[in-house]
């Protein structure tokens, strides 16, 4: 996959509980499959609720990328980041979402609030380019320009979201500005998130995980093959 990466990418899978849903007996089969049984991780450390526990491998340098899971009551969030290639965070993502669909069993679809993918990409300030420079913006700026004039647009961010008519879906990303994230000097964030919020009732939670990490992949390569390769000066 094409991915823009200047060595700051960081990648996010999550599932977000409408109640409290992940119980003392879930925690201790994660602790147990994943700290244990696979030593899939290093380290484990706790949190206040509801934020149970982070178990981490790495330390987030170019030799030891960081990857964890964080356990919540309400939520478990696969993170990974920086110096990981997509394609290294796509494997290890993939061999773990069964292992979270394994011990969410019995927790119905419908209490499921949303399942979420976020991709955060830092570009060098140096290799962006100015929008007078993108041909593809010259009629949004034109648009601008009739209440906004020129010198003072020399430096923006923007924000857009995106769904279905059912809202099954949505797709939002930002460009420029630092929305959820700590600020890298030197760097202009850019953060595209990808959610399902309607699972169905009758279909199998792994194969519902599986399908939107299918789509969000898509959706994030289309992105940056085709929208913001045309912001970065090659």
């Amino acid at each position: 996959m094409k991915i823009l990466d200047f060595g700051r990418n960081a990648y996010q899978f999550s599932l977000f509980f409408k109640f409290p849903c992940v119980s003392d007996q879930r925690v201790k089969e994660i602790l147990l499959r994943l700290a244990g049984e696979s030593k899939a991780f290093q380290s484990v450390s706790k949190g206040e609720p509801p934020n149970l526990l982070t178990l981490s491998a790495g330390e987030g340098n170019e030799s030891a990328p960081l990857f964890q899971l964080k356990v919540g009551t309400d939520s478990l969030t696969l993170f990974a980041g920086w110096f990981v290639s997509y394609e290294k965070w796509m494997k290890w993502r993939d061999s773990l979402v069964p292992v979270l669909a394994h011990v969410l069993v019995g927790i119905p679809n419908e209490l499921v609030l949303s399942v979420f993918t976020q991709c955060s990409s830092p570009i060098p300030a140096d290799r962006a380019k100015r929008p007078a420079e993108i041909p593809e913006l010259k009629y949004s700026l034109e648009l601008f320009q009739r209440f906004l004039p020129s010198e003072n647009r020399e430096r923006g961010n923007s924000y857009a979201a995106f769904s279905d008519a059912q809202g099954k879906r949505t797709v939002e990303w930002w460009l420029g500005g630092f929305v959820g994230v700590v600020p890298i000097p030197g760097y202009e964030n850019v953060l595209l998130n990808t959610r399902l919020n309607i699972l169905g009732g009758s279909a199998d939670l792994r194969s519902v995980l599986e399908s939107h990490v299918l789509w969000s992949d898509n959706v994030l390569e289309k992105f940056h093959s085709n929208f913001l390769s045309l912001f970065i000066k090659t």
